[in-house]
């Protein structure tokens, strides 16, 4: 094991920093606990109820109707950091995120599949 500029197994390194009165726990860093998936669910089954309510309440009111827009985004959001911080992989994060964009907007008749398609076909080709 090579650390820095001493080169020696795991104890001789550990002897060396504790001769100095170095504590090797205070240079390591311990690494995060992995995020429960049930942070996870909750935005997912969140997220669906409200695209559910949203398919079956708009036009009817429009203060719910902003309220459940509110509801799908901040669950997206949710959603989506919770992907960033169990996968830390910003890809999976921006697929998430534009991917619910997309559902709600669908959901709510402001764009329609046709017009999904074309924009998709628009970003893959540039």
């Amino acid at each position: 094991m090579k650390m820095g500029p001493v080169d020696g197994n795991v104890e001789e390194v550990k002897n060396i920093l504790e001769n100095h009165g170095l504590k090797l726990e205070d240079y390591l860093e311990r690494p995060r606990p992995p995020l429960k998936c049930m942070y996870l669910f909750i935005p997912i089954v969140l997220f669906a109820i409200s695209i559910i309510l949203i398919i079956l309440c708009t036009g009817n009111n429009v203060t719910a109707t902003k309220l459940l827009y509110v509801f799908g985004f901040g669950s997206a959001t949710w959603m989506a950091v919770s992907v960033q911080i169990m996968y830390k992989n910003n890809i999976a994060t921006l697929c998430v995120s534009v991917g619910a964009l997309i559902i709600i907007l669908l959901a709510a008749g402001l764009m329609t599949p046709r017009e999904t398609i074309e924009i998709i076909k628009d970003i893959r080709s540039k």
